[in-house]
């Protein structure tokens, strides 16, 4: 393949309809924002990545075996609410995770999409876990920066029209998302809060990562991640991030955090991935940097991100929880459509001494299931381990 070759399939990767140059620049940015520049928002610790880069990644690609479609079952519809100090996560697919807590039904990174990207992206591997319909009244939507699998528009339209939810998102998204027939968006800075319905707050944090809906319009809008806090404890949700210091910045700005979801997979090649996407042994490290009491791994099994095969993300963990004993009770890998409930602080890595590791650690690869209850050709312990935290 020829170097300009690899560039036009990089052209190419990329097109999707970007905003219109001059609605895009008239969307406001605080002037005490640390990150935008006047043109392009500017992250403290950028990329290590350059065309040159990206070229060098497509000659040398060495991708791992996926299969074609996993056909897996939806998962058992949730409740409608979670009240009572419980916190109640399910997996969908993706990045999108149906968070529960205080009454409040919040939704990250939503899409249902048959690609990452419309028509040139990495095509679905797996259904997701819970279909539109089986959804229950959803308050608020969290979306933590503007690529296609993050930010999916017919997904976002459905969601509107359906639930007319509150929908969170990084600077000068909110006039994009308008302009597309989605509104109810509200933008916000890193470290800015809101306060959502029934006493929650939002924050949206750093992540290391990048923001573009065509090959055109780089950086033009914020990423982010979110912690959500009330009455049951603080959640974090990274979004997609690269490894960096902001993990120990928000842990020292938000103590005790009850959960923390962090995604796992488009990792390789390390090289290339590690300053946009973490993978197992980072998200670990993370885990320790944040001081998160429970981790949920995301961003897994249902679009091909990187060269690692299907499954190498959650074996990946597994071993990388192998050589963490004293987090085996505090990791809980979900398949699309399983649910968890999430213990206090207090109480997280109170349960059995052998803990996931020992549970899964013949698994290798990662099992499908279903709902709160596995495949039955999964030993029930297994089972058991991947659908909860520690008793």
């Amino acid at each position: 393949m020829t170097g300009i070759h690899a560039f036009l399939i990089f052209l190419l990767s990329l097109w999707t309809p970007g905003p219109a140059g001059a609605a895009a620049s008239s969307a406001v940015v605080p002037a005490e924002s640390a990150t935008f520049d006047g043109t392009r928002f500017r992250s403290p610790e950028p990329r290590e990545v350059r065309l040159g880069d990206w070229i060098r990644r497509r000659l040398h690609s060495q991708r791992g075996h996926w299969p074609k479609f996993i056909a897996t079952p939806l998962g058992d519809p949730p409740p409608d609410r979670v009240c009572d100090g419980e916190l109640r996560v399910t997996l969908i697919n993706h990045s999108t995770l149906l968070v529960q807590m205080d009454g409040v039904n919040i939704l990250t990174d939503p899409t249902w999409a048959p690609r990452a990207v419309p028509v040139v992206g990495a095509k679905r591997r797996r259904p997701a876990g819970l279909s539109l319909d089986e959804l229950p009244p959803i308050d608020v939507v969290l979306v933590s920066h503007n690529h296609q699998d993050h930010m999916d528009l017919p997904t976002l339209r459905r969601l509107t029209r359906t639930f007319h939810p509150a929908i969170y998102v990084g600077l000068r998204s909110r006039a994009f998302l308008d302009r597309e027939g989605i509104p109810g968006a509200h933008d916000l800075d890193w470290w800015q809060s809101t306060s959502v319905a029934r006493g929650l707050t939002v924050t949206a944090v750093p992540a290391r990562h990048h923001a573009n809906r065509s090959a055109f319009d780089d950086d033009r809008m914020l990423w982010c991640g979110f912690v959500v806090s009330g009455p049951s404890g603080s959640v974090y949700f990274a979004g997609d991030t690269g490894w960096g210091s902001h993990f120990s910045e928000i842990g020292a700005r938000f103590p005790n955090l009850r959960l923390a979801m962090l995604p796992i997979g488009g990792f390789k090649p390390v090289w290339y991935q590690r300053s946009q996407h973490i993978g197992p042994e980072d998200a670990l490290a993370a885990m320790r940097e944040l001081g998160a009491a429970n981790m949920i791994p995301m961003h897994f099994g249902t679009f091909r991100n990187g060269e690692e095969a299907e499954g190498e993300a959650v074996s990946g963990l597994v071993d990388a929880v192998a050589a963490s004993p004293d987090l085996a009770d505090r990791v809980v890998i979900l398949d699309n459509g399983q649910w968890t409930d999430v213990p206090f602080p207090s109480e997280a890595g109170r349960g059995q001494a052998r803990g996931l590791t020992a549970r899964m650690n013949a698994l290798r690869i990662f099992p499908s299931t279903s709902g709160a209850s596995a495949s039955t050709s999964m030993p029930a312990e297994v089972r058991k381990s991947r659908a909860s935290f520690a008793e």
